[in-house]
């Protein structure tokens, strides 16, 4: 069963998924750790929320929707795997993640990600191929 918790952001009674929750936390400290100014902006704006962090776009229910984490190509070495508990942002429609020249597969766990219709991964590492039969937009 997946607990659910209520975060109070200013003006807003937001009810959050613990697992979202958690999967936006582990990739602002993954992205941050190596220095992604986007994550880095996610650690100051403070708070658990990803509703209130810079360049996360959530539904009016509180859902993450669109997670703009890119670079310009060049200017920000990342290097690593992504986590797997990406997959837990069920309502995710847009991930841009370029520029960061991520390392790796895109992990299969990603495949529960029904929403996402937009994902730009350009300037990355990755090795494999996109999982899943699902068709992305990729750019």
């Amino acid at each position: 069963m997946m607990s659910l918790y209520n975060l109070n952001a200013p003006g807003h009674n937001i009810l959050h998924s613990s697992y979202a929750v958690s999967a936006m936390i582990t990739l602002r400290a993954a992205l941050a750790s190596r220095g992604n100014p986007v994550a880095q902006a996610w650690l100051q704006s403070g708070g658990p929320n990803p509703c209130t962090w810079p360049k996360v776009l959530c539904s009016p229910m509180g859902n993450v929707t669109n997670v703009d984490a890119g670079c310009p190509p060049g200017s920000f070495m990342s290097r690593g795997p992504l986590p797997e508990s990406l997959a837990n942002l069920v309502d995710l429609e847009g991930l841009n993640i370029s520029g960061n020249l991520i390392t790796g597969k895109l992990p299969f766990s990603w495949t529960a990600l029904t929403a996402l219709t937009s994902l730009d991964a350009s300037h990355n590492q990755f090795s494999g191929t996109v999982p899943g039969k699902k068709q992305l937009t990729t750019r």
